[in-house]
This record gives C-alpha cells, structure tokens and sequence, in this order.
C-alpha cells in the first residue's frame, strides 16, 4: 500500500469503536478536500444569515417608524391583502419560508425558483357582501435562466344603484367598483441553498367616474442553512409609488374646477 512517509493515523468509525491505521495519499487528499469544502460552506453560511439578519432589523425598523406616523385610512389597495393559495391559508398564511410552488408569487417570488414544470394557480372567492375575488398564476422555468410567472388577481362586485340625498332611494344610475393587479415575477437559484425573486405589478381601482393606478414590487429571499437544513426566508412586499388617482368628467359644467389630462381630469 502506498503510504506517506512517516507514521500517519487514519481514524475510522466503525459500529461500536474506533479503528487505527495508516493513510494513503488518496484518503488523506480526500480527507482534506472535504475538510476546506465544509469550511467555505461554513463561511457561506454565516455571510447569508449575517446578511438576512441586517435586512430583517432594517425592515422592521422602517415598519415601527411607519407604524407610528401611520395614517389610518388612508391607504389603497387593501385587496392585495387577500391571501391565495389552500396551503398557505391553512397554515395561517405563515409561509414566507415555505414557499416552492406557483404561489410563491404572492407570498415569496424568490421560491419560485424551486419549480421544475409548469405550474398553474386559480382562485375564486366569494367574499362578503356579494363582493368576488379571482386570482390566476403561472410559472415558467427556463433550465438555468431561472424561472418567470405572471399572476393577475380581481376584486369586484355588482352594480348598485347610485343615491343622493335628493333621491335616496336611487336615481337609475349604476355605479360600479373594482380593483386589480397584474405583474411580472422572475427568480432563480444562486445556490443550491440560496433563492432571490422579484415581482413588478401594477395596481388599478375603479370607483365610479373615478380610477387610481400604482406601481409595486415584490422582492423575497429564502436561505437553507446547513443547520438541519433550517430555512430563513423575508419577504418585502407591495413596495412602490402612491396612487394616483383621476377622476373623469363628462359635464361640461364641472370642467372649469379640473385640470385636462387629454381626457382624464386630475382631482
């Protein structure tokens, strides 16, 4: 057998002890190579949990800033709000990290980097009040690339009958009220332990003679540490610009207190 020079001891495990012996070249290369390839995993995995840490405390220090100046009602888009997915919602929408099929969309874009085949995503709700919500997804994977989806989701109602205060039980006009999103996910595997994924939407509300459009995104995270595989997973999401909202005139007679907007009249 070819051995190192000198006396070199090989530990090997066996059932119940320990056995001794001498080394050749071959086991001890390999032994060493597996040696640094633990350690350099060692170091990936203190630098993405280091680095997911940092953006948790920034995060949620931007969250308790907002939380104290928050301005209650105000805010638009509450339909985003609405969760998909059977899963997700039975595990009390407590799926950051759990993330891996076509609802990823919605709640981390990042794990649809896991899906390896087509994947298709249909939701309706009847919600309270007669009010409905559809929401419809696909993922695409494209081998190394990474993998893309597109998602739309829908909340509306029925018509009802508009009332003033001149005529509250209804003048025969009917009013309507909707709201939507539509966007663009793509995220891919950097690691066999670490995902990134981003999604860019677009937000619209209808109310009457009266819409308001928005831009947002989504950006998620998922790390599979080597700690009993331990998953660690954030998720930022509806990010973007205030709604702008307009209003539409078609009396002649209300046009002097807007601005034209080839068309469409800024309130």
């Amino acid at each position: 057998m070819n051995t190192l020079p000198g006396r070199v001891i090989l530990l090997r495990r066996g059932s119940f002890n320990w056995d001794y012996g001498l080394a050749d070249k071959s086991e001890v290369k390999y032994m060493k190579n597996k040696f640094y390839t633990c350690r350099i995993k060692q170091k990936q995995s203190i630098f993405f949990i280091g680095l997911l840490i940092i953006i948790i405390i920034t995060t949620s220090g931007h969250q308790l800033i907002a939380q104290a100046v928050s301005k209650v009602g105000t805010s638009a888009a509450n339909f985003l709000k609405i969760g998909v997915g059977a899963k997700a919602l039975g595990m009390g929408e407590a799926f950051t990290t759990q993330a891996g099929d076509v609802s990823s969309i919605y709640w981390n874009p990042s794990g649809i980097a896991s899906v390896d085949n087509v994947q298709i995503l249909l939701n309706h709700y009847d919600y309270i009040a007669d009010i409905y919500f559809d929401y419809g997804a696909v993922a695409f994977p494209l081998g190394s690339v990474g993998v893309i989806g597109i998602h739309f989701s829908y909340l509306g109602m029925p018509d009802i009958e508009r009332t003033t205060i001149i005529e509250p039980e209804g003048n025969g006009e009917m009013v309507s009220a909707s709201s939507y999103s539509a966007g663009l996910s793509y995220a891919r595997a950097l690691t066999d332990r670490f995902s990134m994924g981003a999604t860019i939407k677009m937000v619209r509300e209808n109310l009457w003679h009266t819409n308001a459009t928005g831009y947002a995104v989504d950006i998620g995270l998922i790390y599979r540490s080597v700690f009993n595989n331990m998953k660690i997973g954030m998720s930022i999401s509806n990010f973007g610009t205030n709604m702008n909202c307009l209003l539409y005139i078609s009396d002649a007679a209300d046009e002097e207190d807007s601005v034209d907007l080839g068309g469409r009249r800024i309130i």
